[in-house]
């Protein structure tokens, strides 16, 4: 929507996703923030770009991604308990 660039880092934004996607139905809210982070990765996301969509988050894409993009899962340890999870733009 904005352009594209090499690195977007949405840091905790979505975890207000029920504000977001006015909705409290958990499923529903998997979806749409699924849905929202692939248009990100395929509009707004440059080739070898990295997209970190949150921390800590616990799978729910990989549900409802396709597999091109969940195979471009990367995992980054932040130490004991926090873990920042993103997608790398690859060819």
């Amino acid at each position: 929507m904005f352009g594209q660039y090499d690195f977007i880092y949405l840091s905790n934004i979505l975890s207000y996703d029920h504000w977001v996607f006015n909705s409290d139905d958990r499923e529903y809210l998997a979806e749409q923030y699924a849905k929202l982070v692939s248009d990100i990765y395929t509009k707004n996301l440059n080739q070898n770009g990295l997209l970190i969509y949150n921390y800590g988050f616990n799978g729910l894409l990989d549900k409802y991604c396709s597999k091109e993009i969940v195979e471009r899962k990367v995992t980054y340890d932040l130490g004991k308990l926090n873990r920042a999870h993103g997608l790398r733009k690859i060819k």
